[in-house]
């Protein structure tokens, strides 16, 4: 597997005509850390071609911040894999990544959805979370929300 070191954010002006504070890169490691031991999760985020959360090409670790005279720096490692097995390695990380966002995501409304499914006769629905929180089922939206698909309305 090819790795590097990358410098992920600095406290400098960014693109976005944005400054973070170098507390800001100290607490993004600690609350990643934090997230992913609770979850049992490894360390660490899928990397992305061209910031593109739809095209993984590999794995990043943040490992510290390097303070200098002129700025701060987020520093880590990045793993991309180059072989199928390291592949499906790193696709297996990227996806207990999502599952758990997806989770984490999701948990506020749960109990909401888990109501509204209780009218469902259908199968087992799948929760899941994208843009916002839903579940997913053959029918589920035509059967409990019926208003929505009446020509009449």
């Amino acid at each position: 597997m090819r790795s590097g070191e990358a410098i992920f954010v600095t406290d400098e002006l960014n693109r976005q005509n944005m400054i973070m504070p170098l507390s800001t890169l100290v607490s993004a490691i600690e609350t990643h850390l934090d997230a992913c031991i609770k979850a049992g999760l490894p360390a660490g985020a899928p990397s992305s071609m061209a910031h593109d959360q739809c095209r993984p090409v590999g794995w990043s670790v943040p490992h510290g911040i390097y303070i200098a005279p002129d700025k701060s720096r987020q520093v880590g490692r990045f793993w991309i894999p180059e072989s199928e097995d390291e592949s499906a390695q790193v696709h297996n990380l990227i996806r207990a990544f999502r599952q758990n966002y997806c989770r984490v995501q999701a948990e506020p409304h749960l109990e909401a959805l888990e109501g509204l499914l209780a009218k469902w006769p259908g199968e087992t629905a799948t929760l899941w979370h994208g843009e916002a929180s839903g579940a997913v089922a053959p029918n589920l939206a035509a059967t409990l929300l019926p208003a929505f698909f009446s020509l009449e309305s």
